[in-house]
Order: structure tokens, then C-alpha cells, then sequence
């Protein structure tokens, strides 16, 4: 008997699922950097690391793997962890929720709701990392995307599967503009990503673009300045998942990210923590994957147009 081409989603989470227990200890602490002698983990994974004071279990993610080590960086504050605190793997962590559920919300980078409107019920989970086109399989830019700034479009004329950068010192008003090009740009679905941004700046900016009307329209992930480097990191990812999700629905999809320097800071940090030798302005080879995202955002599939 052939498997149901879509199956329930609770029949789709246990595919996701862990039924071995993978277990380590903690070994030493720092600030943002925890070392633990397992569990067997790779990069990326999610593990739970017990609490010394009795609260709930602190999760952090997996950021470089050696023959006796598992370095971690905590999602949250490294609170009351000890030497000797059990680290139990618990995976799942290469995914990220999708589906038309999340339209008209406010997401965190692990795709959980923040605008205080219930649970959100995805349509499927996909790999975080996603897929580049090949070469071949890109297709140019052949129609302008008209942004409604007449500025741009008469002398900076975008195209539709084009990249640009806002390139401009503090203070003289990119995220008015970047709000500005989220509510006039003609697209059937935005997404907005917020990265590091200041708790008022996401409030400011969530509560201008619902105003507009058309509020299942706009999708917003964001990751504050006062949440941990991981979380800043992943944000983009979680919105790059929602992108191609609507993209390969045949909708034409917005993605507007505020900053790439600030992900790129993020970056730093987890390479920093898992021991990676710092570069140009200390920057670590890690941020090397930031070119990818952008390759992500960027062209259409020449077959699905």
C-alpha cells in the first residue's frame, strides 16, 4: 500500500523525530560558550542542557565538533549550568517551519509566534540550509519590479529576481525606506527580516506594514539585539524558508533584510565561539555563507519561471 502523498503533519513531525537518546556532560562553561564531552552531534544540531537551579532545560545549538568536544552556543542566557550538567541531543534543528500559516504573522528565528495570536500550524518543515540554482538553471532578471519610489524606478529600475543592497551611514533613514519598498513594491508576498534590531524598531515596523491593509500579505522573522548570536543567524534563514516555500507556490515573493552586516556580526560571533581563527576585521570564514543566502534570494528556476 503506497504512502499518502501528504501526510498529517503529526505523521510528518515524527520523521523528525529522535528514538535514541544521546547523552553528554558538561565540561567547561564561559560566557556564551559551553564545552561538553558529547553527545554525538553534528553541527547545527539542537541539544537540551539541564538547569543547576531546577528551571526548565536551556537549549543551544551545536557550532563546531571535535574528538573529545562538542562546543555549544545557548539560544537563550546561559543560566545556572554547572560542570557535570547533562546534555541530551535532541535534533530537529536543520529545519525550519513553512507554510501559509505563518502569512500575516510575526515569527522568531525558530519560526514560533510572537505577536501573540495563537499557535502557528505549519504545512511542511524545510531544510534551513535549502539549495542554490545551478548556473544554468537561473534565469535572468526580464521584467522591472516597479517599488512605487519613483526615485527607483526611474533611475534605479529593479528587476524581479534581482538582489540590491542599502548601503548608508546610521541615522539617515534606510528602515524608512526599507518600509517604504515593503508596502509599495509590487509582490504577492513580503517577507521581512529583522536582525538585531532594537524590541521598539520591530514593534515600529510590524505595526506600520499591518496598517496598510492586506495583512495576510506581509510575514515578518525577527531577531532582536538582545537575543543570543544563533538566533540572530538563523532569522535569515527561517525567512529564506518561507520565501522559496511561496515562491515554489508560483507567488512572486519580496525579501527584505535588515541588516546583512548585522547577521554578518552574528556570524562572528558563533565562528569566535567555536574556535574558528578570525580574518579580515575579525571576521571569521564562516561569514562565507552569508554570499550563499544571497544566492538563495537571488534568480528565478528557469523551468517554474
Amino acid at each position: 500500500m503506497n504512502a499518502p502523498a501528504n501526510p498529517h503533519r503529526f505523521v510528518s513531525a515524527t520523521s523528525l523525530m529522535s528514538f535514541a537518546r544521546r547523552v553528554g556532560r558538561v565540561r567547561q562553561v564561559s560566557a556564551g560558550r559551553i564545552e561538553a564531552d558529547g553527545p554525538f552531534a553534528t553541527v547545527g544540531e539542537f541539544c537540551s542542557i539541564e538547569a543547576d537551579d531546577g528551571a526548565a532545560p536551556m537549549l543551544a545549538e551545536v557550532v563546531a565538533v571535535g574528538d573529545e568536544r562538542v562546543v555549544l552556543m545557548p539560544l537563550g542566557y546561559a543560566r545556572a549550568v554547572a560542570p557535570d550538567a547533562r546534555v541530551t541531543a535532541v535534533g530537529h534543528s536543520g529545519s525550519a517551519p513553512v507554510g501559509h500559516g505563518v502569512a500575516g504573522r510575526l515569527v522568531s528565528a525558530l519560526g514560533a509566534p510572537l505577536d501573540g495570536r495563537g499557535e502557528i500550524f505549519a504545512d511542511e518543515h524545510r531544510p534551513i540550509e535549502g539549495c542554490v540554482l545551478e548556473p544554468l538553471m537561473r534565469k535572468e532578471p526580464d521584467h522591472v519590479l516597479e517599488t512605487g519610489l519613483r526615485v527607483i524606478d526611474g533611475l534605479l529600475p529593479l528587476g524581479r529576481g534581482q538582489r540590491t543592497g542599502v548601503f548608508a551611514a546610521s541615522g539617515v533613514g534606510k528602515t524608512t525606506l526599507m518600509r517604504q519598498l515593503a508596502v509599495q513594491t509590487d509582490a504577492d508576498k513580503v517577507v521581512v527580516c529583522l536582525v538585531g534590531e532594537r524590541g521598539k524598531e520591530v514593534e515600529g515596523f510590524w505595526r506600520a506594514i499591518q496598517s496598510m491593509g492586506a495583512p495576510q500579505r506581509f510575514s515578518m522573522v525577527a531577531a532582536t539585539s538582545d537575543m543570543s548570536a544563533v538566533l540572530r543567524a538563523r532569522s535569515v534563514l527561517q525567512a529564506l524558508c518561507l520565501c522559496e516555500f511561496w515562491r515554489d507556490q508560483g507567488q512572486d515573493v519580496l525579501l527584505v533584510i535588515d541588516s546583512v552586516t548585522r547577521a554578518a556580526m552574528a556570524m562572528r560571533e558563533i565562528g569566535l565561539a567555536a574556535g574558528a581563527p578570525p580574518t579580515v576585521r575579525a571576521y571569521t570564514p564562516n561569514r562565507g555563507a552569508i554570499r550563499r543566502w544571497t544566492l538563495r534570494a537571488a534568480f528565478r528556476d528557469r523551468q517554474s519561471g
